[in-house]
Protein backbone atom coordinates (compact mmCIF):
# COMPACT_ATOMS: atom_id res chain seq x y z
CA UNK A 1 0.00 0.00 0.00
CA UNK A 2 1.60 3.44 -0.68
CA UNK A 3 2.27 5.43 2.04
CA UNK A 4 0.65 8.47 0.83
CA UNK A 5 -1.51 9.12 -2.39
CA UNK A 6 -2.07 12.61 -3.90
CA UNK A 7 -5.04 12.84 -6.17
CA UNK A 8 -6.14 15.74 -8.58
CA UNK A 9 -7.31 16.87 -11.36
CA UNK A 10 -4.52 17.70 -14.26
CA UNK A 11 -6.78 20.45 -16.05
CA UNK A 12 -7.57 22.00 -12.70
CA UNK A 13 -3.99 21.70 -10.78
CA UNK A 14 -1.15 21.67 -13.11
CA UNK A 15 0.43 24.06 -14.84
CA UNK A 16 1.95 22.05 -17.43
CA UNK A 17 -1.55 20.56 -18.79
CA UNK A 18 -2.80 24.27 -19.26
CA UNK A 19 -0.38 25.19 -21.38
CA UNK A 20 1.50 27.30 -19.20
CA UNK A 21 -1.65 29.77 -18.64
CA UNK A 22 -2.98 28.69 -15.35
CA UNK A 23 -1.91 30.56 -12.29
CA UNK A 24 -0.10 28.59 -9.20
CA UNK A 25 2.52 26.31 -9.10
CA UNK A 26 2.55 23.59 -10.77
CA UNK A 27 1.79 19.97 -9.01
CA UNK A 28 3.83 17.53 -10.75
CA UNK A 29 7.56 19.83 -10.43
CA UNK A 30 6.19 20.85 -6.74
CA UNK A 31 6.16 17.49 -5.66
CA UNK A 32 8.71 15.86 -7.71
CA UNK A 33 10.96 18.59 -5.75
CA UNK A 34 10.04 17.14 -2.49
CA UNK A 35 10.44 13.73 -3.70
CA UNK A 36 14.08 14.53 -4.95
CA UNK A 37 14.76 16.39 -1.38
CA UNK A 38 14.06 13.48 0.83
CA UNK A 39 16.25 11.06 -2.24
CA UNK A 40 19.34 13.38 -1.71
CA UNK A 41 18.94 13.05 2.33
CA UNK A 42 19.44 9.35 1.71
CA UNK A 43 15.49 8.18 2.45
CA UNK A 44 14.68 5.48 0.17
CA UNK A 45 11.76 6.81 -1.36
CA UNK A 46 9.34 5.65 -4.65
CA UNK A 47 6.67 7.59 -6.42
CA UNK A 48 4.64 6.42 -9.48
CA UNK A 49 1.80 8.42 -11.00
CA UNK A 50 -1.77 6.51 -11.84
CA UNK A 51 -4.57 7.98 -13.79
CA UNK A 52 -8.19 7.12 -12.64
CA UNK A 53 -11.66 7.78 -14.32
CA UNK A 54 -13.78 8.92 -11.09
CA UNK A 55 -16.70 6.43 -10.74
CA UNK A 56 -16.67 5.77 -14.78
CA UNK A 57 -17.85 9.52 -15.05
CA UNK A 58 -14.70 10.19 -17.58
CA UNK A 59 -13.40 12.87 -15.21
CA UNK A 60 -9.71 12.11 -15.23
CA UNK A 61 -7.87 12.29 -11.81
CA UNK A 62 -4.03 11.56 -11.46
CA UNK A 63 -2.50 10.36 -8.68
CA UNK A 64 0.84 10.93 -7.21
CA UNK A 65 2.07 8.37 -4.60
CA UNK A 66 4.40 7.94 -2.41
CA UNK A 67 6.12 5.17 -0.92
CA UNK A 68 8.99 5.76 2.01
CA UNK A 69 10.45 2.34 3.27
CA UNK A 70 11.54 1.96 6.74
CA UNK A 71 9.54 5.04 7.63
CA UNK A 72 10.16 5.93 11.15
CA UNK A 73 7.86 8.30 12.57
CA UNK A 74 10.28 11.00 12.47
CA UNK A 75 10.94 10.65 8.90
CA UNK A 76 6.93 10.19 8.34
CA UNK A 77 6.29 13.59 10.50
CA UNK A 78 8.67 15.81 8.76
CA UNK A 79 7.41 14.00 5.01
CA UNK A 80 3.78 15.22 5.98
CA UNK A 81 4.34 18.36 6.78
CA UNK A 82 6.72 18.97 4.08
CA UNK A 83 4.16 17.58 1.83
CA UNK A 84 1.43 19.82 3.52
CA UNK A 85 3.63 23.13 3.43
CA UNK A 86 3.70 22.19 -0.75
CA UNK A 87 -0.38 21.47 -0.81
CA UNK A 88 -0.95 24.52 0.91
CA UNK A 89 0.83 26.67 -1.24
CA UNK A 90 -0.43 25.63 -4.33
CA UNK A 91 -3.96 25.45 -3.33
CA UNK A 92 -3.69 29.13 -1.84
CA UNK A 93 -1.92 30.27 -4.97
CA UNK A 94 -4.75 28.62 -7.12
CA UNK A 95 -7.81 29.44 -5.33
CA UNK A 96 -7.06 32.79 -3.42
CA UNK A 97 -7.38 35.26 -6.11
CA UNK A 98 -10.56 33.65 -7.35
CA UNK A 99 -12.43 34.28 -3.33
CA UNK A 100 -11.35 37.26 -3.19
CA UNK A 101 -12.71 38.43 -6.54
CA UNK A 102 -15.82 36.45 -5.87
CA UNK A 103 -16.13 38.19 -2.12
CA UNK A 104 -15.81 41.73 -3.92
CA UNK A 105 -17.98 41.25 -6.47
CA UNK A 106 -21.13 39.60 -4.09
CA UNK A 107 -20.67 41.98 -1.33
CA UNK A 108 -18.75 45.29 -2.57
CA UNK A 109 -20.47 45.76 -6.32
CA UNK A 110 -20.76 49.81 -5.62
CA UNK A 111 -16.77 50.04 -5.82
CA UNK A 112 -15.35 51.27 -8.52
CA UNK A 113 -13.56 49.29 -11.09
CA UNK A 114 -9.73 50.50 -10.10
CA UNK A 115 -11.34 50.68 -6.59
CA UNK A 116 -11.73 46.82 -6.74
CA UNK A 117 -8.66 46.29 -8.40
CA UNK A 118 -6.87 48.00 -5.53
CA UNK A 119 -8.50 45.98 -2.89
CA UNK A 120 -7.41 42.75 -3.93
CA UNK A 121 -4.30 44.26 -4.73
CA UNK A 122 -3.54 44.82 -1.11
CA UNK A 123 -5.82 41.51 -0.24
CA UNK A 124 -3.53 39.30 -1.83
CA UNK A 125 -0.49 40.94 -0.74
CA UNK A 126 -1.44 39.98 2.28
CA UNK A 127 -2.00 36.29 1.80
CA UNK A 128 1.18 36.36 -0.03
CA UNK A 129 3.07 37.75 3.20
CA UNK A 130 3.90 40.90 1.92
CA UNK A 131 1.99 42.65 4.85
CA UNK A 132 2.53 46.20 6.11
CA UNK A 133 1.06 45.96 9.91
CA UNK A 134 1.10 43.39 13.45
CA UNK A 135 -2.43 43.12 12.29
CA UNK A 136 -1.63 41.94 8.61
CA UNK A 137 0.76 39.41 9.96
CA UNK A 138 -1.92 38.12 12.09
CA UNK A 139 -4.11 37.60 9.89
CA UNK A 140 -1.52 36.20 7.38
CA UNK A 141 -0.25 33.83 9.76
CA UNK A 142 -4.33 32.51 10.72
CA UNK A 143 -4.99 32.17 7.53
CA UNK A 144 -1.71 29.96 6.99
CA UNK A 145 -1.83 28.03 10.20
CA UNK A 146 -5.30 27.13 9.69
CA UNK A 147 -4.91 25.68 6.16
CA UNK A 148 -1.79 23.81 7.01
CA UNK A 149 -2.83 22.27 10.26
CA UNK A 150 -6.26 20.92 8.57
CA UNK A 151 -4.17 18.95 5.86
CA UNK A 152 -1.71 17.91 8.49
CA UNK A 153 -4.21 16.42 10.20
CA UNK A 154 -6.06 15.08 7.15
CA UNK A 155 -3.29 13.63 6.50
CA UNK A 156 -1.91 11.65 9.79
CA UNK A 157 -5.63 9.99 9.30
CA UNK A 158 -5.78 8.88 5.36
CA UNK A 159 -3.43 7.84 2.94
CA UNK A 160 -5.38 9.15 -0.02
CA UNK A 161 -5.56 13.10 -0.31
CA UNK A 162 -7.46 14.04 -3.19
CA UNK A 163 -7.66 17.84 -3.51
CA UNK A 164 -10.60 18.77 -5.20
CA UNK A 165 -12.79 17.15 -2.36
CA UNK A 166 -10.57 18.30 0.28
CA UNK A 167 -10.70 22.29 -0.66
CA UNK A 168 -14.35 21.62 -1.34
CA UNK A 169 -15.25 19.58 2.01
CA UNK A 170 -12.67 20.47 4.43
CA UNK A 171 -11.54 24.16 4.01
CA UNK A 172 -14.66 25.80 4.14
CA UNK A 173 -13.64 27.95 6.83
CA UNK A 174 -10.46 28.70 5.20
CA UNK A 175 -12.95 30.55 2.65
CA UNK A 176 -14.46 32.34 5.44
CA UNK A 177 -10.98 33.81 6.93
CA UNK A 178 -9.51 35.10 3.16
CA UNK A 179 -13.44 36.92 3.55
CA UNK A 180 -13.07 38.32 6.60
CA UNK A 181 -9.55 39.67 5.13
CA UNK A 182 -11.40 41.56 2.45
CA UNK A 183 -14.07 42.93 5.04
CA UNK A 184 -11.07 44.80 6.99
CA UNK A 185 -8.71 45.24 3.74
CA UNK A 186 -12.38 47.14 2.19
CA UNK A 187 -13.16 48.88 5.43
CA UNK A 188 -9.26 50.22 5.71
CA UNK A 189 -9.63 51.08 1.96
CA UNK A 190 -12.94 53.18 2.51
CA UNK A 191 -11.37 55.02 5.54
CA UNK A 192 -8.36 55.71 3.56
CA UNK A 193 -10.46 57.35 0.89
CA UNK A 194 -12.52 59.54 3.36
CA UNK A 195 -9.32 60.98 4.76
CA UNK A 196 -7.68 61.66 1.57
CA UNK A 197 -10.84 63.53 0.51
CA UNK A 198 -10.74 65.38 3.72
CA UNK A 199 -7.10 66.30 2.91
CA UNK A 200 -7.33 67.37 0.06
CA UNK A 201 -10.55 69.41 1.16
CA UNK A 202 -8.29 71.33 3.91
CA UNK A 203 -5.31 71.76 1.11
CA UNK A 204 -7.47 73.07 -1.19
CA UNK A 205 -8.93 75.82 1.72
CA UNK A 206 -5.44 76.80 3.04
CA UNK A 207 -4.25 77.29 -1.05
CA UNK A 208 -7.36 79.37 -1.54
CA UNK A 209 -6.33 81.53 1.58
CA UNK A 210 -3.69 84.56 2.40
CA UNK A 211 -1.32 83.81 4.49
CA UNK A 212 -1.24 85.42 7.62
CA UNK A 213 2.09 84.60 8.23
CA UNK A 214 5.02 83.94 6.29
CA UNK A 215 6.95 81.49 8.15
CA UNK A 216 5.97 78.73 11.27
CA UNK A 217 8.58 76.76 13.08
CA UNK A 218 7.87 73.75 14.49
CA UNK A 219 10.40 72.59 17.34
CA UNK A 220 9.69 69.11 18.57
CA UNK A 221 11.42 68.29 21.89
CA UNK A 222 12.99 64.69 22.74
CA UNK A 223 9.84 64.03 24.13
CA UNK A 224 7.85 64.79 20.83
CA UNK A 225 6.17 67.98 22.24
CA UNK A 226 5.62 70.80 19.49
CA UNK A 227 6.61 74.13 20.24
CA UNK A 228 6.20 76.65 17.44
CA UNK A 229 8.35 79.85 16.26
CA UNK A 230 8.43 82.48 14.01
CA UNK A 231 11.07 83.07 11.35
CA UNK A 232 12.43 85.44 14.10
CA UNK A 233 12.33 82.82 16.77
CA UNK A 234 9.82 84.05 18.85
CA UNK A 235 8.03 81.75 20.64
CA UNK A 236 4.63 82.53 19.79
CA UNK A 237 3.08 78.97 20.17
CA UNK A 238 0.47 80.52 22.84
CA UNK A 239 -0.50 83.59 19.70
CA UNK A 240 -0.85 81.16 17.56
CA UNK A 241 -3.43 78.98 19.77
CA UNK A 242 -5.45 81.03 21.89
CA UNK A 243 -8.20 81.01 19.35
CA UNK A 244 -8.30 77.44 20.16
CA UNK A 245 -7.52 77.48 23.48
CA UNK A 246 -11.25 77.03 25.06
CA UNK A 247 -12.09 73.73 22.95
CA UNK A 248 -8.68 72.60 24.02
CA UNK A 249 -9.26 73.20 28.02
CA UNK A 250 -13.15 71.33 27.14
CA UNK A 251 -11.43 68.24 25.43
CA UNK A 252 -12.91 68.49 22.36
CA UNK A 253 -10.08 68.81 20.75
CA UNK A 254 -6.18 67.00 20.96
CA UNK A 255 -3.10 68.64 20.85
CA UNK A 256 -2.57 67.59 17.31
CA UNK A 257 -5.75 68.56 16.50
CA UNK A 258 -4.75 72.15 17.85
CA UNK A 259 -1.84 72.48 15.90
CA UNK A 260 -3.45 71.58 12.37
CA UNK A 261 -6.14 73.93 12.84
CA UNK A 262 -3.84 76.98 13.98
CA UNK A 263 -1.78 76.40 11.28
CA UNK A 264 -4.51 75.76 9.04
CA UNK A 265 -5.72 79.17 10.38
CA UNK A 266 -2.82 81.10 9.42
CA UNK A 267 -2.11 79.34 6.54
CA UNK A 268 1.47 80.03 6.66
CA UNK A 269 4.10 80.37 3.50
CA UNK A 270 6.09 77.98 4.48
CA UNK A 271 6.44 75.29 7.19
CA UNK A 272 9.70 74.16 8.60
CA UNK A 273 9.82 71.05 10.81
CA UNK A 274 12.93 71.03 13.24
CA UNK A 275 14.16 67.29 14.84
CA UNK A 276 11.84 65.40 13.05
CA UNK A 277 13.11 62.39 14.05
CA UNK A 278 11.86 63.20 17.60
CA UNK A 279 8.61 63.39 16.58
CA UNK A 280 6.15 60.33 18.31
CA UNK A 281 3.20 60.61 15.69
CA UNK A 282 4.37 59.93 12.06
CA UNK A 283 0.45 60.39 10.92
CA UNK A 284 0.43 63.88 12.12
CA UNK A 285 3.44 64.89 10.00
CA UNK A 286 2.18 63.22 6.88
CA UNK A 287 -1.33 65.19 7.67
CA UNK A 288 0.97 68.54 7.75
CA UNK A 289 2.65 67.31 4.45
CA UNK A 290 -0.34 66.52 2.64
CA UNK A 291 -2.19 69.77 3.31
CA UNK A 292 0.31 72.05 3.14
CA UNK A 293 2.56 70.08 -0.07
CA UNK A 294 5.66 71.96 -1.08
CA UNK A 295 5.12 74.17 1.78
CA UNK A 296 6.30 72.11 4.27
CA UNK A 297 10.38 72.03 4.58
CA UNK A 298 12.86 69.83 7.33
CA UNK A 299 15.25 71.12 8.59
CA UNK A 300 18.03 68.65 10.05
CA UNK A 301 20.13 71.08 12.08
CA UNK A 302 20.15 75.01 12.51
CA UNK A 303 20.63 77.08 15.66
CA UNK A 304 16.57 76.82 16.72
CA UNK A 305 16.92 73.24 16.57
CA UNK A 306 20.00 73.17 18.87
CA UNK A 307 19.61 76.13 21.21
CA UNK A 308 16.01 76.67 21.68
CA UNK A 309 14.85 75.06 25.05
CA UNK A 310 10.83 75.92 24.97
CA UNK A 311 8.77 76.95 27.86
CA UNK A 312 4.94 76.45 26.73
CA UNK A 313 4.43 72.74 26.03
CA UNK A 314 1.81 71.88 22.90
Amino acid sequence: MAFLSIGFSPKKWSIQENGGNSNGLDIYEELNKLYLRFINKGIEIENEEKDADEAGAGVCVKYIRFNIKETTVEVKKKFIDDLAEVLYQIISLKIDGNIINKAIKEKYSYLKKDESAEICRRCMNILNGDYTSDDELLLYIDKKSFAINKIVEYLNENTDIILDGFVRFRLKEYFNKIESIVTKVVEEYLVEKEYNEFIKLLKYFVEMQESIIEIVNILINSEGKYYIYDCNGNDITNELLKDFAGLYDSRDMNCDDLLISSLITVAPRYVIIHNLHHTRNKELINTIKGIFGDRVKVCYGCELCISKTPINKL
